[in-house]
């Protein structure tokens, strides 16, 4: 399935066009086909809803299959993912008694992009692997390529959600599945296929870092673009190929003047036939996007106007992906013009369109593009601005300063629902409305991360202050990931500097607050970057900050529900102790369990009983207050990379989620999840939002896990000492963790952090 969408930095091939290629089907005709094609999504989907409801009951299988596939491109082009697949599921179906070999091919193709688009990635590679071969195997060269091409996008956006190896693994098999359906494409003769395979291809090889490669590539996309005919596919392709030349001219120091022209060729080119053919949403895309690279020449003024047509057109064809996308440009060029109220004005209507279209996010921004550098910079940009007012001498700041912290609550919670691709992760909201309730009895931090500079949003008791650190974003994140690095290495003290550094950045601004009146903890709402690290480990060149203060994290205080544990909460205990599939035995995580056992009783689940069945029954069936899983896991960079080891397989995260949040509505929520052996991918800061996510995505109150694998025998001794604090009167969570990781500290043999700091607490820090 294509999004419609030709700012998405993939080029989707309609399934109901790839059937009449192998003339399986005829593409449906009527209001509801030409609605599609003008991109009037929400029309479409009803007049094609009751085109298929006409033709099932006339017995006409093939005009409702052909209904059914553009039913659900309307779908995709609305957001509304889960049921495209549904409708998918149904158009498979009646491909499959058709016994067209095509057929079932090019609908399995589309039903593998829906799963795509839903982020349903276990069932979508599979799909459309499955498609490609079958398309091959009929002989479908066109239909071969087309879904080929498909299964590249696949494997471009999960590199994009992935680090490491595994991205690369990614971007490997995609130029693999590009460079076999171009040979497909050219085998059929299809120079428009050809040239959006191109394209893509393209985007890949300039995300490899090569620049040179993608030039050559997009040079080739445009001669086969030349020979293909001047359809509504082509000016998508125009417009994608122009988009791609604009990334190209943004990450180059110096723009060459040829990419520019290449780039604003194919834009006004692609502006013409929009206007020709009357389509509002692709001229939308295609001013926008011309507005964008006069701005990267230099040309404000004229990039404005172009930006403000866009709107426009946007506007008209009922687009909210391109409403988005050029609200939030139109903002950031009005800033640059000196034009503060207006600017103000136009990044808080993209900032409430964020939360209002948030399925349109993946179509304004590309489903590979990632939060931080879509969306998350309008966030970051109205906060820059509201700064920068803030900051003006005579005004009072404590207004702007408000709705920074207001802000980033909402970009916090963003950032969650773009980690687990769901939209409902922060619909328990907690009782916490503002930094100042959570101030009574804890310093509240908001480290705001900005290209030239570090910002400190501190509440106490005493009311918001803001302090402005002179570091830019590259240095800080340098020192991050070098303090990240060596906090692991426990032979040696090479850690210390940045320790110390990073202290005197986080924490020194506001460092007399620690003392006078006394919090009962410093609460760190960590941003990018910072949710690497343990705070726990700084230094301030004496001792560690453990040592002065208990610590927590949190990813939004507005989803945190700050109240004391109840000391007679039901313990659920489970694990590993056994090696099995392949992962290390676990020994002392037996002894672990028993000691917590033996202090609060409750429920055990151990080896050959660790398994998922067990737990999701028990977790639904019983009121549970704590659950302590010890166990293999990992936190990865996607949702669908973190998953918890049991004895006959693995618990997804949003699976493990979703059996907690069962206990969300009872008289008593689960007060604390305990993730122990588990570890996030190592320096990856969307990996750690799983860690940070999970208590709220799961409504628990509050939860435990570590930033990376530690000693077993160092893991189970803090575990240990942890709750054996938690158990004595008038002791919080935190004050728990912080002398369970002092004790740590005070033994010769684990008084490196990289026995003790990792351990973070988030959310519930009482």
């Amino acid at each position: 399935m294509r999004f419609q969408n030709p700012g998405h930095a993939r080029v989707w091939i309609a399934a109901a066009a790839l059937i009449a290629g192998t003339a399986a089907a005829d593409p449906p005709a009527g209001a509801g086909a030409d609605a599609l094609r003008r991109g009037q999504y929400e029309r479409a989907a009803a007049e094609l809803a009751t085109q298929a409801d006409l033709a099932r009951a006339a017995g006409d299988a093939q005009g409702e299959l052909a209904a059914r596939l553009a039913l659900a491109e309307s779908q995709q082009g609305l957001g509304l993912f889960a049921a495209a697949s549904d409708t998918l599921v149904r158009a498979l179906a009646l491909a499959e008694a058709s016994g067209d070999p095509a057929r079932v091919a090019a609908v399995r193709g589309a039903l593998g992009n829906s799963y795509v688009a839903a982020n349903d990635f276990a069932r979508a590679e599979p799909a459309l692997a499955q498609a490609t071969a079958q398309a091959r195997t009929a002989k479908a060269s066109a239909l071969a390529a087309a879904l080929g091409n498909n299964l590249g996008n696949h494997h471009t956006l999960r590199a994009a959600r992935s680090g490491g190896s595994a991205r690369e693994e990614q971007q490997s098999s995609a130029e693999a599945a590009y460079t076999a359906a171009l040979a497909d494409a050219r085998a059929a003769g299809d120079a428009s296929l050809a040239a959006r395979i191109l394209a893509n291809q393209a985007r890949l090889t300039l995300s490899r870092g090569n620049p040179e490669s993608c030039r050559e590539l997009l040079a080739q996309a445009s001669a086969e673009l030349a020979r293909a005919p001047s359809d509504h596919e082509a000016v998508l392709t125009r417009i994608h190929l122009g988009r791609t030349w604009l990334t190209l001219v943004e990450t180059q120091p110096r723009p060459a003047s040829a990419d520019l022209l290449a780039a604003h060729a194919l834009l006004v080119r692609a502006q013409e036939q929009a206007r020709a053919q009357g389509d509002l949403r692709a001229r939308a895309w295609a001013e926008g996007t011309l507005g964008a690279l006069y701005a990267a020449s230099g040309r404000r003024e004229d990039a404005l106007a172009l930006t403000q047509r866009a709107l426009d057109a946007a506007s008209q064809a009922g687009a909210p992906d391109a409403q988005l996308r050029f609200q939030a440009q139109s903002a950031s060029l009005l800033r640059a013009q000196g034009r503060e109220d207006e600017a103000l004005a136009a990044y808080r209507t993209a900032v409430e369109q964020l939360a209002e279209v948030r399925p349109a996010l993946a179509l304004a921004y590309g489903a590979d593009a990632s939060f931080e550098a879509g969306p998350g910079r309008v966030y970051r940009e109205l906060v820059d601005l509201l700064l920068a007012r803030a900051a003006r001498t005579g005004k009072d700041p404590r207004p702007d300063l408000f709705e920074v912290q207001q802000v980033m609550e909402r970009f916090k919670a963003a950032e969650l629902r773009d980690y687990f691709h769901d939209d409902c992760v922060d619909a328990w909201r907690a009782r916490i409305t503002t930094a100042a309730d959570a101030s009574l009895d804890a310093l509240v931090v908001y480290p705001i991360i900005l290209d030239d500079r570090l910002e400190l949003l501190v509440t106490s008791q005493s009311g918001m202050r803001r302090y402005a650190v002179p570091v830019a974003r590259a240095e800080l994140t340098e020192e991050v990931r070098a303090f990240r690095r060596l906090l692991t290495k426990r032979t040696t003290r090479e850690y210390m500097p940045h320790a110390q550094k990073l202290y005197t950045w986080l924490v020194a601004p506001y460092a007399s607050q620690l003392k006078d009146p006394s919090p009962q903890a410093l609460v760190f709402v960590p941003d990018g970057v910072l949710r690497i690290i343990p705070m726990a480990a700084l230094h301030d060149g004496e001792r560690f900050l453990v040592e002065r203060i208990p610590l927590a994290t949190t990813p939004g205080l507005e989803l945190t529900d700050p109240r004391p544990l109840d000391k007679d909460a039901r313990f659920l205990l489970g694990g590993l102790t056994e090696s099995v599939q392949g992962f290390s035995a676990l020994p002392h995580v037996r002894e672990e369990l028993s000691a917590i056992h033996e202090r609060f009783g409750g429920d055990l689940l151990l080896d050959s009983a660790f398994v998922e069945l067990a737990v999701a029954e028990r977790i639904a069936g019983e009121p549970y207050g704590v659950v302590h899983l010890a166990s293999h896991g990992v936190l990865g960079a996607d949702v669908a990379d973190s998953y918890l080891l049991t004895h006959d397989g693995r618990i997804e995260l949003q699976e493990l989620s979703s059996y907690v949040s069962t206990a969300r509505y009872r008289e008593r929520p689960i007060e604390l999840i305990a993730l122990s052996a588990c570890e996030t991918a190592a320096g990856d800061e969307r990996a750690a939002l799983g860690l940070s996510g999970l208590a709220v995505k799961a409504g628990a109150r509050s939860a435990l896990g570590a930033l990376w694998s530690v000693n077993d025998v160092a893991a189970s001794e803090l575990m240990i000492s942890f709750y054996r604090h938690l158990g004595e009167p008038d002791t919080s969570r935190a004050l728990a963790l912080a002398r369970a990781q002092r004790e740590l500290l005070g033994d010769a043999r684990t008084r490196h952090p990289a026995f003790w700091a990792p351990f973070l607490l988030i959310s519930n820090w009482l």
